[in-house]
């Protein structure tokens, strides 16, 4: 890859190669016409994305720089991290299992490097949560379980 960037794909009919996820994505829905295409969702998808990217956000600083927090900001961005990861709970629990319904579309190929991450990570780190607690955030559990059972991912 020229540009040294991960992950790549080489398409064998053109030679062309195509990097970073979001162009992959696209050009797999271009190619291959005849499968459920990823970016669908119109005007949810922004919202989608915010939500995940809200959980990265506040995330990091519990994950990465938690030495640097008194134990009351580590509370607080604590705090800020069950509410940032219950939001994106209760916009499953409306109409999962996946980010957008019944089907994975882009916005949880984008959503699973880090949550599936986080779902390792955050037990052992500041944060300290499980993200796969059914009985906190059942509707996170029931999407980590519906990416597994998709041949695509678990592959």
């Amino acid at each position: 890859v020229p540009t040294a960037l991960v992950p790549a794909v080489k398409f064998a009919g053109s030679g062309e190669v195509v990097w970073e996820s979001d162009a992959i994505m696209r050009r797999l829905d271009t190619e291959f016409p005849e499968t459920q295409p990823l970016f669908v969702g119109g005007d949810l998808m922004p919202q989608v994305n915010a939500l995940v990217e809200r959980v990265s956000n506040v995330s990091m600083g519990l994950t990465y720089r938690a030495g640097n927090f008194t134990d009351d900001e580590a509370d607080e961005r604590r705090g800020q991290l069950v509410d940032a990861i219950g939001a994106l709970d209760a916009h499953l629990a409306a109409g999962g299992p996946f980010l957008l319904g019944d089907e994975m579309t882009a916005a949880d190929c984008r959503a699973v490097p880090m949550l599936e991450r986080y779902e390792f990570q955050m037990p052992y780190f500041a944060a300290a949560l499980d993200l796969r607690d059914p009985a906190r955030w059942p509707a996170l559990a029931r999407w980590f379980e519906a990416m597994e059972a998709d041949p695509a991912y678990a592959g």
